[in-house]
């Protein structure tokens, strides 16, 4: 191959490099992600913005540099070329992997961990206590009543007439209230759903 082919083949590469990490700036450019309607929803896209944005920078920086590495080094002929001690590959593989794990990940645990806490942390002291029950063709909804307390279930007591099973016997399950394939909620009021 001649010199100036190489060149050019050199070149070419590095624009299209180039384009591809331009082509990932427009595209994060444009929204991606419905809108959020949760309170925990919130801090979700706080991690993933950032975890886009930093994953977003190492591409860009990768491509960079490789453009820069192809555009260099076109010039030079295989003989010239020294291949680097085995230590030095070490040291430049090892480098940019922890750089973007500390980065990314800790960035994310960093932002995700008080979500996490907000999430599976303890529900409000307001929220309404609902079972639900997973059945073969339906779903079995299981409300405390006014008293506030779930009454006693027993899986020998499960019938037509009785999904759940509830224990006819125990003075919290007379006010107890079950409904087939429909939820009903308050509105703007927290909801503990124990799915069984």
């Amino acid at each position: 191959m001649s010199e100036r082919a190489r060149t050019y083949l050199g070149v070419g590469i590095a624009v299209t490099l180039l384009l591809v990490a331009a082509y990932g700036l427009i595209l994060r450019s444009r929204p991606w992600f419905p809108g959020v309607f949760s309170v925990h929803g919130v801090g979700v896209q706080h991690m993933i913005n950032y975890t886009v944005v930093v994953t977003g920078i190492f591409f860009l920086a990768g491509h960079l540099i490789l453009a820069y590495i192809v555009w260099r080094f076109t010039f030079r002929r295989p003989a010239e070329a020294k291949p680097p001690h085995p230590r030095t590959e070490r040291r430049l593989a090892w480098v940019p992997a922890v750089l973007f794990a500390v980065a990314a990940e800790g960035g994310a645990l960093v932002l995700g961990l008080p979500v996490w806490g907000q999430y599976y942390g303890p529900p409000p002291r307001d929220a309404l206590k609902v079972e639900v029950i997973g059945r073969q063709f339906f779903w079995a909804i299981h409300y405390p009543g006014k008293d506030g307390v779930f009454g006693r279930t027993k899986p020998e007591l499960v019938s037509a007439d009785n999904q759940i099973g509830l224990d006819p016997d125990d003075p919290s399950a007379l006010d107890d209230i079950f409904l087939l394939n429909e939820m009903a909620v308050p509105v703007d009021r927290p909801v503990l759903i124990n799915l069984r």
